[in-house]
């Protein structure tokens, strides 16, 4: 499973066996919006550049599953089992942790915060909606909220790249985003990709 948008998707495993509702191992560039995936078994799964946002995933049981720059963002995760899991470059902003298991908070990203201090250049606010010319691209809010349907910008996301590139940097790299085609560029939907595309890019 790859290059996905999901929304608002309600699934539960208590009465499946804990089964996941797709088949395949490996699930890339996939961002899930406003979903409920509660009593899932995500073992043996490599999850890479996969964005959770304002989901539900409570009472899942992480171990033995891989996650490759993912974010979890504004999620819920209590009650989970997070044993054998084995986190790369994952971020998780404004999650709820209540009675989780095994999370190892000193090996990831927890970030709490209302981003209200974070700067983003005029410069670089420009780039970020010429990008939502392409209708595909605008529709996964990557860099802007859902709540605002893409007017204003998502610092916790800017937040989390800049630990990794600076305002000039991110500018380079969003500029020659912006000069592929729109069918290339409707295909960037996660914070995953454009981290991968960055560091290739800027050969770091």
């Amino acid at each position: 499973m790859k290059y996905k948008v999901i929304n608002n998707i309600n699934r539960t495993a208590k009465k499946s066996g804990n089964k996941l509702f797709f088949k395949a191992k490996d699930i890339k560039n996939v961002r899930f919006f406003n979903s409920n995936l509660t009593y899932f078994h995500f073992k043996k799964r490599v999850f890479k550049n996969v964005d959770f946002l304002g989901c539900n995933l409570k009472h899942s049981v992480f171990r033995g599953g891989i996650f490759i720059n993912c974010v979890f963002y504004n999620t819920n995760l209590s009650k989970s089992n997070f044993l054998g899991a084995n986190f790369v470059n994952c971020h998780f902003i404004n999650c709820k942790f209540s009675k989780v298991k095994n999370f190892n908070f000193k090996n990831c990203n927890v970030i709490t915060s209302d981003f209200s201090s974070v700067n983003i250049p005029k410069k670089l606010e420009n780039k970020i909606f010429t990008l939502n010319r392409v209708p595909a691209f605008k529709r996964s809010y990557i860099f802007t909220t859902k709540r605002s349907k893409g007017t204003k910008i998502n610092k916790g996301i800017i937040a989390i790249l800049k630990n990794d590139f600076s305002d000039q940097e991110l500018f380079r790299i969003l500029s020659v985003i912006n000069n592929k085609t729109n069918a290339r560029i409707k295909n960037f939907i996660t914070y995953g990709q454009f981290y991968e595309f960055g560091l290739i890019y800027l050969k770091k």
